[in-house]
C-alpha cells in the first residue's frame, strides 16, 4: 500500500522585507511623480489664466468671456467703463437678462434670441460686427457698441466658452448722424423749389446728379407740387453743361411725374448736348415750352405767354 501524496511545496520564495521597502518606495516616487506632474499642469493652467487675464486687463476694447449659459465669467475694466457697470453687478449676469435695455442699429428694440452671444449658442459660429446701443442707467446716456463674440468649443463641438469684444463707436455714430443730417441739408440748399408767384416755382438743376440726390430732387419738387397746389413747375437747366445719362433719367422722371400730378412744364437754359442726350435716350421734350434763358422762361410763365 502506497503511502499519501504529501502537499505540494511552495516554489514562491516570500519577498524579503528589503524588497517590500524597495516596492513600495518605487511606488511612493511614482505617485509622487504623477502628483508632481499634476502640480505643473496646475500651476501652468493657473500661469496661463493669469496671463489671459493680464492680456484681456491691458486691451483698449472692451472683452468678456461668457459659458455655455451665456452666464458672464471674466470682464476686463474697459467692457465694465463702457457698459457704466461694477464687476460685481456684470458678473454673472446673461445675455437674456431683462435688466438689460439693448437697441441694434435702427433704434429697433435688440430682442434678446437675435443677440450675438445667442447667435453664437444656437449656430455655434462667430458672430461679427454686430451693431447695438446698450443704455447706463448710472450716466442715463446710451453707449454704442460694435460687437465680436467667438465660440471656444471642447471636443465634441459644444460651446465651452464665447469671447466677445466690444469696441466704442459712439463718438462715429454721432459723427455718421451729423454727416447724414448736413448731407440733407446740403441737398435742400442744392435742389431749392423756389416761389416766384402763386401757383409758379422755378426748379435749377445745378452740377452733377448721382442716384442720391437725383432722388432727392425728384421727391422735393413731386412734394413741393402736392402740398402747396404747384400749377407751373419751371426746369431751369442753365447750370448743366454737359448731360449725362443721371441727368437724362432724371429728367425724364420729373417731366413725367410732375405731369401725372397736373402741373405744368417749362423749360429754360437748355443746352444742345443735353437736348441731343434727350432725343437719342427717347425722352424729346415734345410740346414742353421752352426758353434759351431762365429771364425768359419766367417772362413767359408770369405773362401766360406759354406755347
Amino acid at each position: 500500500m502506497s503511502a499519501p501524496d504529501s502537499p505540494p511545496l511552495s516554489s514562491a520564495v516570500p519577498p524579503s522585507a528589503s524588497e517590500r521597502i524597495a516596492t513600495l518606495e518605487a511606488e511612493l516616487a511614482t505617485l509622487r511623480g504623477t502628483l508632481q506632474q499634476q502640480q505643473a499642469d496646475h500651476d501652468a493652467i493657473h500661469q496661463s489664466e493669469e496671463r489671459f487675464r493680464a492680456l484681456i486687463s491691458s486691451l483698449q476694447v472692451g472683452v468678456v468671456v461668457q459659458g455655455s449659459r451665456a452666464e458672464i465669467l471674466l470682464c476686463n475694466a474697459v467692457s465694465l467703463e463702457l457698459l457704466g457697470l461694477t464687476e460685481a453687478e456684470y458678473l454673472g449676469r446673461t445675455s437674456f437678462d431683462s435688466r438689460w435695455r439693448i437697441v441694434d442699429e435702427h433704434g429697433v428694440d435688440f430682442a434678446a434670441e437675435r443677440r450675438p452671444v445667442a447667435r453664437v449658442l444656437a449656430t455655434r459660429k462667430a458672430v461679427r460686427d454686430v451693431v447695438m446701443s446698450v443704455y447706463r442707467p448710472r450716466s442715463d446716456d446710451w453707449v454704442s457698441i460694435l460687437v465680436n463674440a467667438v465660440p471656444q468649443l471642447n471636443r465634441q463641438g459644444e460651446v465651452q466658452q464665447i469671447v466677445s469684444t466690444f469696441t466704442d463707436i459712439t463718438a462715429l455714430r454721432q459723427a455718421e448722424a451729423k454727416a447724414r443730417a448736413l448731407t440733407d441739408e446740403l441737398l435742400a440748399v442744392s435742389t431749392p423749389c423756389i416761389p416766384i408767384a402763386a401757383g409758379v416755382v422755378v426748379l435749377p438743376l445745378i452740377g452733377r446728379f448721382d442716384a442720391l440726390r437725383s432722388q432727392h430732387a425728384l421727391s422735393a419738387i413731386l412734394d413741393h407740387v402736392t402740398q402747396t397746389r404747384v400749377r407751373v413747375v419751371l426746369l431751369d437747366l442753365t447750370g448743366q453743361v454737359e448731360a449725362d445719362e443721371a441727368l437724362s433719367q432724371l429728367f425724364g422722371h420729373l417731366l413725367s411725374a410732375v405731369r401725372l400730378l397736373g402741373a405744368q412744364v417749362v423749360v429754360s437754359g437748355i443746352r444742345a448736348p443735353l437736348a441731343q442726350a434727350l432725343v437719342q435716350s427717347g425722352r424729346a421734350l415734345g410740346d414742353i415750352p421752352t426758353f434759351a434763358t431762365l429771364q425768359q422762361g419766367v417772362a413767359a410763365v408770369l405773362s401766360g405767354r406759354l406755347r
